[in-house]
């Protein structure tokens, strides 16, 4: 945990999500399987929102189809 409470859980060499506040985002992964492991994670953890670019067609979808418990907060890209 940094100073400003933020937590990072990381799959070594494939894969990070930052989550704080119950928010979960940016989440980075190599593919979709390290995607899921992070969500499943942080879903245990008690976070409840997910922030993905809307530009980020994928995400959005991977999110939607894993039937999640999550809110999605999509965001603009500049």
């Amino acid at each position: 945990m940094n100073k400003r409470g933020a937590k990072v859980l990381l799959v070594r060499g494939k894969g990070y999500a930052l989550v704080k506040r119950n928010k979960i985002g940016p989440l980075i992964s190599t593919d979709f399987g390290v995607a899921e492991k992070l969500l499943k994670q942080d879903i245990n953890m008690g976070m409840n929102t997910i922030i993905v670019p809307e530009a980020n067609i994928r995400a959005l979808e991977l999110v939607k189809n894993m039937d999640l418990n999550l809110s999605l907060l999509a965001t603009e890209c500049a």
